[in-house]
């Protein structure tokens, strides 16, 4: 798996995208009930700042992020090349720049809400000094949390199994230094017996796998192979949580508004 050209955008920035992520497959008759809350930090009405020091080659890497975002707001095409749909009005749009890979460079991370919960994105871009374009890292849903050893939890944007309200299905990722992209390496969803008790196949709840008496199951499964065939109790899932995790701590972004405002902000930092 490599990371490729796609487009080029306004500015002659090359794109240039991972084929690492893909969205969980959906039962195309069952209409999505709830969303994932967005994970983040609230945005603040402070100027954005980055956490590189300032020299010629983070100067470009900070008009290229503000470029990026501009032809964003401006002509509705996300930094990847791909046309974006209508933002949404009730709940922003939002970037932070962060060096979230440990690379000692800054990237960009942003969250595109728009009017379709399937343009939905988040997005971490690097910055290619040799193109001064931008290149995805990765491309997940907007429930993003990054961890200080490389790690990104990435909630799915729909809960529609088993997993009932106490449980939010995601995919567990890793920054990888030799592609320069986040590979997936697990999906994780869950069975709550309160939720019910068979599943859609008439099969009942695993009740000899559920030896905590948790009530609930959790299914582990490698990249985006979907196989729900070997639940596990809640006592295994936690210990390889803690397993994959570790010491590991959340990043602390700082977001701000996709707004022109805080674009020319960010802009500035050029």
């Amino acid at each position: 798996m490599a990371c490729v050209p796609l487009a080029s955008i306004i500015l002659t920035s090359t794109i240039a995208a991972c084929s690492n992520s893909v969205t969980p497959a959906l039962p195309s008759d069952v209409q999505p009930t709830a969303t994932a809350a967005v994970s983040t930090a609230e945005p603040v009405a402070t100027e954005p700042t980055g956490s590189a020091q300032p020299d010629d080659q983070n100067q470009q890497m900070y008009a290229a992020f503000g470029d990026a975002l501009e032809n964003l707001l401006q002509n509705r095409m996300l930094p990847d090349g791909i046309p974006s749909d209508d933002q949404d009005s009730t709940v922003a749009s939002r970037f932070a720049v962060y060096d979230v890979d440990g690379d000692g460079q800054d990237e960009l991370i942003l969250l595109n809400n728009t009017v379709t919960m399937a343009g939905t994105s988040g997005y971490v871009f690097d910055y290619e000094e040799g193109t001064e374009g931008l290149q995805t890292e990765l491309l997940e849903y907007t429930d993003l949390t990054l961890y200080d050893n490389g790690m990104v939890k990435a909630g799915w944007s729909h809960n529609q199994g088993l997993a009932g309200d106490h449980f939010w299905p995601y995919n567990l990722l890793q920054y990888d230094a030799s592609i320069d992209c986040y590979r997936p390496y697990y999906s994780v969803d869950a069975w709550d017996k309160a939720y019910g008790e068979t599943n859609e196949q008439g099969q009942p709840f695993p009740t000899e796998i559920d030896k905590s008496g948790a009530g609930i199951v959790y299914y582990i499964m490698q990249g985006m192979d979907f196989d729900y065939s070997s639940p596990v109790d809640q006592s295994e899932y936690t210990a390889w949580l803690n397993q994959q995790i570790g010491s590991a701590k959340e990043l602390q972004l700082q977001y701000f508004d996709l707004t022109e405002e805080n674009v020319a902000l960010l802009k500035s930092m050029s």
